[in-house]
């Protein structure tokens, strides 16, 4: 498999997959939550690890036995809406 599967969770509101490229970088993350979801600030959670500098390290090794993730996004804005367009 080339790709990991994410399934973000954003201000415990919004649901989104997404799947990137195997070798992505918690900073190709941060990109996709500007360019997609216009998330300019922002801090992740997986299990019990927080991020709130995203970084070089790859997403890879945040899983455990398969390809996929589930990351807990809060927004420093606290009226973020997500449109519905945006899948």
């Amino acid at each position: 498999m080339n790709e990991i599967f994410i399934a973000l969770i954003i201000n415990s509101r919004y649901v989104r997959w997404e799947s990137l490229p195997i070798e992505s970088s918690f900073k190709d993350l941060k990109d996709l939550m500007k360019s997609k979801y216009n998330i300019n600030e922002c801090i992740a959670e997986i299990d019990d690890l927080v991020i709130n500098k995203f970084k070089l390290d790859k997403l890879i090794d945040m899983c455990k036995l398969t390809n996929d993730l589930t990351i807990k996004i809060t927004t420093k804005n606290q009226n973020f809406f997500l449109s519905k367009d945006k899948f």
